[in-house]
């Protein structure tokens, strides 16, 4: 039986755990793992309560 929906509340913390397929690299290079985290904290400072 799958999981149900994830709590969506404000000032809710989330554990994220990110792979890619079959653990593979999400990200290319240097470049495209700092876009990555900019992008993540950008999301992170937009979200908090």
């Amino acid at each position: 039986m799958p999981r149900g929906p994830r709590l969506d509340a404000q000032g809710t913390l989330h554990l994220v755990i990110i792979r890619g397929i079959e653990r593979g690299s999400i990200v290319r290079d240097d470049t495209d793992r700092k876009t990555f985290l900019d992008r993540m904290a950008i999301s992170r400072f937009m979200n908090i309560v």
